[in-house]
């Protein structure tokens, strides 16, 4: 039997589009999908048991947040959550979503104009600092709008650009492959799996 995911909440927009692309790729998403944002990681934990609760009555439901300085994922579950529901899918990415979307190195380095993939890390789940390190990836590309958009402004107290979240979505959503992705990054390919196994498909 097959049970799509109807509802996602997750931690910021970019978590959002992430998740449908994800759900969208893996053909596990109800027609009906609705994504809830939380705009920051301590609402989301506020709401956890939520969310929790309520895939009891609304079935398979997927929850997406950033693992950040967090020791590690199970850790970070059993501190907020340590009661899930069978139909809940509590999601982290390691260290945060930049990493899986460096993972997918082919259609990121396609993405920011940039020459050769090998310039991006294939353990990106490894980097100190990945949203710094996408940034610094942008101010290599061939493509100014890319570098106008990532990159911050000379003197800028921003780590990324005005456009930041607009490009970067705009990957996720339209060139981002969480399948190709998920062979350089351990904790998407984890939630894959999990994503597969709850709504029963192979």
């Amino acid at each position: 039997m097959f049970r799509p995911i109807r509802l996602a909440w997750v931690e910021g927009h970019l978590d959002g589009a992430a998740a449908e692309r994800l759900l969208s790729v893996l053909d596990c998403a109800s027609p009906e999908l609705t994504v809830v944002t939380a705009l920051g990681a301590e609402r989301f934990w506020a709401n956890v048991e939520r969310y929790n609760q309520a895939s009891r009555n609304c079935g398979p439901i997927l929850g997406l947040v950033d693992l950040e300085k967090a020791k590690c994922p199970s850790l970070l579950i059993s501190q907020y959550l340590p009661k899930r529901d069978p139909g809940c899918v509590l999601r982290i990415a390691v260290p945060i979503l930049e990493a899986w979307m460096m993972a997918d190195r082919d259609n990121l380095a396609r993405f920011l104009g940039i020459k050769s993939k090998s310039k991006i890390p294939i353990c990106p789940e490894d980097e100190i600092h990945p949203k710094q390190t996408l940034v610094n990836l942008a101010r290599q590309s061939s493509l100014r709008a890319i570098r106008e958009d990532v990159v911050p402004q000379a003197g800028s107290l921003g780590i990324v650009g005005k456009g930041y979240f607009p490009a970067m979505k705009a990957f996720v959503s339209d060139h981002w492959d969480p399948l190709a992705a998920s062979e350089n990054s351990p904790s998407l390919y984890r939630a894959i799996q999990a994503i597969r196994g709850i709504c029963q498909i192979g």
